[in-house]
């Protein structure tokens, strides 16, 4: 438990030193990333009033400059494609898809993962540099071999949740190298102990991953940690 209070102490700091990770275009996980860092913010001040002796309800937070930041997230992830991670950076992700299209090539030079909170309703998705290689609790789940799958979080006009609303037989994963790789020579996906054929795997749209699957209705797949046989 000391343990995953250290990481949550590591999150609440990266998030007000610096950096949220959001994606304007990634997928799954979901969640609105203003809402995102309201919550690490409200929080961090949670934390901090009390270690602080804090009284006011007000506190003041100085408030970024959108185009600065953006140039910077741009800066950094540019950096973790290129396998560099800052040791003095904690890097937060609103979105898996986001996370998972930047972790890959410094997996092996940070711990890398989903952190859950308690009551389960928020997701971080963490690349914390000089934690490698340490366990935690189990609402902390590392990005590795074993790591699952998840439907893009992903609605619009033809999409329900990841989920084509017109057969409801097609699902789409945001595009990434660790999506590829698990879905790669995989016949089936898996849920619950039920094993669903894949028909078709597409990726003509750019960004996106569709799968295709021998199911009658694939939404009995939202929120759930899926596996590729």
């Amino acid at each position: 438990m000391k343990k995953f209070k250290k990481l949550t102490a590591l999150l609440l700091a990266g998030a007000m030193t610096m950096l949220l990770l959001a994606s304007c275009n990634g997928g799954g996980g979901g969640g609105n990333p203003a809402s995102f860092e309201q919550q690490v913010e409200d929080a961090f001040f949670s934390v901090y009033s009390k270690e602080v002796g804090m009284t006011t309800n007000d506190p003041f937070a100085a408030r970024y400059d959108e185009t600065a930041l953006a140039a910077q997230r741009e800066t950094l992830l540019a950096e973790l494609a290129a396998g560099t991670v800052r040791e003095d950076t904690l890097y937060l992700f609103a979105e898996e898809g986001a996370f998972l299209q930047a972790v890959e090539p410094v997996k092996d030079n940070a711990w890398c993962g989903r952190v859950t909170s308690t009551d389960g309703t928020c997701s971080w998705y963490v690349i914390a540099p000089g934690l490698q290689g340490q366990n935690f609790d189990a609402l902390c789940t590392p990005y590795d071999e074993n790591y699952p799958l998840r439907l893009a979080d992903y609605t619009d006009a033809l999409w329900n949740r990841g989920v084509l609303d017109e057969t409801k037989q097609t699902v789409c994963f945001a595009d990434s190298p660790f999506v590829r790789r698990k879905l790669e020579h995989a016949s089936v996906l898996c849920a619950d102990g039920k094993e669903y054929t894949i028909k078709t795997i597409d990726d003509h749209d750019a960004g996106w991953l569709m799968v295709t699957l021998d199911i009658p209705d694939a939404t009995v797949l939202w929120d759930k940690e899926l596996e590729s046989k």
